[in-house]
């Protein structure tokens, strides 16, 4: 059974897949527009999955293993066993030299122990956010059902994760990220109500000034480093603008996307964005170790065109092997 689409948020979360994809074209130190993508596009992923939550009064562990695990296990097993291989014998030659395949397969191990404690990358860096989403859904299910007893294991987390910088499966960084899903699902109605007011796009500006003048002063954010802006800022503060930032700048995308009505492209790539964030970091990578930086002539539609050969790559696993995207014939 298929719920009715979202139109908006299939082109806001769109428009957010291809800002991740066009972000990690750029080298590390391109503050603009760097510093702006980052201020909120994870951030309005998480509102927006939150957006999307359905509570059903468990807490459905199953399904978030399924649709999720499955997926994140896949990703995760394709790139440990063939494409970070191949990087590691050939693109990253300079910094780690291997002879073979086996070779190069081993040098990952430390990678991947990193990755899983949280201190690293995983084997598909990009999949972060797939084990944060999974904590996020479940503990949304948690505070649902058990509310009291939700807000305070909630709070031992983040004190004990984000205030002490205890790393362990990349839970800090839900913790980063809940407060994001928790106001998608709790207030989706109150934001439907604002972003679809009349001069959306006048707003939408005006949340971008705001945008560029705050971040101007807090730089850069990352919830995958778990970063909340310049260390040259005050904690409190940057911690308090870090959220403010990413709320206006979702607000800004939502903005946008209500302009738009329903088109069949923009559908089918929000369908497929679970394989387009999982698989782009094979095109990302190698151009941002190859080719020349800052080149926006090419990156700009270098991202477009990443976007549609992963969304190409999502249409193929659905028609082969569905499963391990946790899909079945039957929920294609």
């Amino acid at each position: 059974m298929q719920t009715e689409r979202l139109p908006y948020l299939d082109y806001a979360r769109v428009f957010a897949a291809y800002l991740v994809i066009f972000g990690h074209l750029l080298p590390e130190d391109n503050h603009i527009p760097r510093y702006y993508i980052y201020a909120f596009h994870m951030p309005f992923f998480f509102l927006v999955s939150g957006m999307l939550h359905k509570l059903n009064g468990t807490i459905q562990w199953k399904k978030y293993l399924r649709t999720i695990g499955i997926p994140l296990l896949f990703f995760n097993l394709f790139y440990f066993f063939f494409v970070n291989p191949f990087y590691f014998r050939y693109i990253y030659i300079g910094e780690l030299v291997v002879g073979n395949y086996f070779e190069a397969l081993i040098s990952g191990f430390p990678r991947l122990w990193y990755g899983i404690l949280g201190e690293g990358n995983l084997p598909s860096g990009v999949t972060w956010f797939l084990l944060v989403l999974l904590w996020c859904k479940l503990m949304m299910d948690i505070i649902h059902n058990h509310k009291k007893t939700g807000w305070i294991l909630f709070v031992f987390l983040f004190v004990l994760t984000i205030g002490l910088h205890v790393k362990f499966l990349w839970i800090r960084n839900a913790m980063m990220a809940f407060p994001f899903y928790y106001i998608g699902n709790r207030y989706r109605k109150k934001i439907e109500q604002i972003v679809f007011k009349p001069k959306a796009l006048l707003y939408a500006g005006i949340c971008f000034f705001l945008l560029v003048a705050l971040v101007s002063y807090n730089g850069r954010v990352s919830v995958s480093a778990v970063s909340f802006g310049s260390k040259e800022v005050p904690f409190l503060i940057r911690f308090s603008l870090f959220y403010i930032n990413s709320f206006i700048g979702s607000m800004m995308m939502l903005f946008v996307s209500t302009c738009f009505k329903s088109n069949r492209i923009i559908t089918y790539l929000a369908t497929s964005l679970i394989t387009i964030l999982g698989m782009q970091a094979i095109f990302n990578d190698p151009y941002r170790l190859l080719c020349p930086p800052d080149n926006y002539l090419i990156t700009l539609p270098l991202a477009i065109l990443i976007l549609f050969v992963c969304a190409s790559i999502h249409w193929l696993i659905m028609k082969y092997i569905p499963f391990v995207l946790g899909k079945t014939n039957a929920n294609k």
